[in-house]
């Protein structure tokens, strides 16, 4: 694990450029511990966070389409606000991360762990996330159709 770079500053504005195309390079975090750091508002579109340790990292309001989160570790971060459209939280640890209704709307979420992130209630999150959920159900819905019925099981369900 590298500890997270000093230039921070420097990262994110070469970053922009590199967004605008007009040189820079991409921001790239892999594998460094960022934890306690606020990117807060900062254009991360696209930055790479593979592996990285993002505990208590406050993302409030970022810009983080495209990024790519996968199996970092986002404990108690703060993503209420961010944009998080495209984002890749595979099987990122999201444990009582903050976010907010609409944040992890579309981003790929296949074996985040949202425990204590996403309430249970939102059911739609919680499949994307936990796809053998998603199988499980569509079992349980097969077993009841076929269990009662074709008819009973759309008039009740559909």
């Amino acid at each position: 694990m590298k500890h997270y770079p000093e230039n921070i500053p420097d990262i994110l504005a070469s970053h922009s450029l590199w967004l605008a195309k007009k040189g820079g390079m991409r921001a790239d975090f892999r594998s460094c511990d960022l934890s306690g750091i606020s990117f807060a508002g900062a254009d991360l579109r696209k930055a790479r966070f593979q592996h990285a340790q993002l505990e208590k990292a406050n993302f409030e309001g970022a810009q983080l389409e495209g990024a790519n989160f996968f199996l970092a570790r986002l404990c108690n971060a703060n993503l209420k606000k961010a944009h998080c459209k495209d984002a890749f939280f595979l099987f990122a640890n999201m444990t009582n991360a903050k976010v907010d209704e609409n944040c992890l709307k579309d981003a790929t979420l296949f074996g985040a762990n949202l425990s204590g992130a996403v309430p249970i209630y939102n059911f739609r999150l919680w499949m994307r996330a936990n796809p053998m959920l998603m199988m499980a159900s569509y079992m349980i819905l097969l077993i009841m159709a076929m269990s009662f019925g074709a008819e009973i099981f759309i008039r009740f369900f559909l």
